[in-house]
C-alpha cells in the first residue's frame, strides 16, 4: 500500500502568487515555513514521523513508478 501525505502552501497576501523557482524570495521562504504550521500540514508532518519511525508501508518500485509519473 501507497500512502501519500500532501502539504499545503498559502502564499502570505502580499504575495498572493508563488513564483514557480528554486529560488525563492525572503517572503516566499517566509510563507513556507508559516504553512508548516497549518492543521493539515501539522497533521502530516506527524504521520510522516510515525512512518519514518516505523519503516513505513512497503511500496513496489512499479507503485512508486506511478505516482511519480501520473501523481496518483
Amino acid at each position: 500500500m501507497l500512502e501519500t501525505l500532501r502539504f499545503t502552501y498559502h502564499p502570505s497576501a502580499q504575495n498572493a502568487e508563488a513564483t514557480i523557482s528554486f529560488h525563492l524570495t525572503k517572503r516566499e521562504k517566509s510563507d513556507i515555513i508559516k504553512a508548516m504550521e497549518l492543521p493539515e500540514n501539522q497533521k502530516n508532518l506527524r504521520r510522516l514521523a510515525e512512518l519514518l519511525q516505523t519503516g513505513g508501508p512497503k511500496s513496489s518500485p512499479e507503485a512508486v513508478e506511478k505516482v511519480l509519473l501520473t501523481g496518483q
